[in-house]
């Protein structure tokens, strides 16, 4: 008989009570995986990035999304606006390249 009963309980014994059903994770556990949040207006994403030769800057919001590219070397910009992007101050000139040599190899 106590051979039978531990037998029961090593198959699934818990899982056999009735009523008993695993259910959702605990509030307290960990977050379910999912995608990242996306930007807000209460939490923009605000990129910026100096290299030697290039700056990037990148704002979006879910409202508006705006890229700014620059090389120093060429002196090129590109810009990339969508959206509704009025009343958001936005940068269009580079700032100062500290690492610049001017002026380049290629226009001495």
């Amino acid at each position: 008989m106590l051979l039978i009963c531990g037998l029961a309980l090593a198959a699934g014994g818990a899982a056999a009570q009735p009523g008993h059903h695993p259910g959702p994770p605990s509030p307290g556990g960990p977050p379910p995986p999912g995608p990242p949040p996306r930007p807000s207006p209460e939490q923009p994403l605000i990129r910026e990035e100096r290299g030697p030769d290039h700056y990037h800057y990148a704002f979006d919001n879910g409202v508006c999304h705006y890229d700014y590219d620059y090389n120093w070397r060429d002196r090129h910009e590109h810009i990339d606006r969508r959206g509704d992007c009025a009343g958001i101050p936005l940068p269009q000139a580079p700032p100062p390249n500290p690492t610049a040599n001017w002026p380049w190899p290629s226009q001495r």
